[in-house]
């Protein structure tokens, strides 16, 4: 019983990842719903894509690539899950034509999205 349980918690976990990086699948850094929020420590731009005005989403947005570059130093996965301000946030790298995006969505808002690009 024990095992079942942890089963579907696992694949519960792993179908929000799947509906996140799906619904998130539209949403390309240069479409004009991203806006340009700075820099991270490491150079990278970030961009968000968010329902709350600038002066919100941007700060959140630094955090939230300083946080998820941290993450990614210390693990070697294909995806990473980060908490900011008590949200949590999928975070992994795609590829748009020939430029990766290191890109994050929030797990339970889908449209609020993170992408650093070089």
């Amino acid at each position: 019983m024990k095992n079942a349980s942890v089963l579907n918690r696992s694949c519960l976990v792993l179908a929000a990842i799947v509906v996140c990086m799906s619904l998130a699948r539209a949403a390309h850094p240069g479409d004009s719903k991203f806006v340009d929020c700075g820099s991270t420590s490491n150079g990278l731009s970030v961009r968000a894509a968010s329902v709350q005005p600038r002066q919100f989403a941007c700060p959140r947005a630094i955090l939230v690539g300083e946080r998820y570059l941290r993450a990614v130093r210390k693990q070697a996965f294909a995806s990473v899950r980060i908490s900011v301000s008590g949200a949590t946030w999928i975070c992994r790298e795609r590829l748009y034509d020939t430029n990766p995006v290191l890109e994050c969505v929030m797990q339970r808002e889908p449209h609020e999205i993170v992408a650093l690009v070089s």
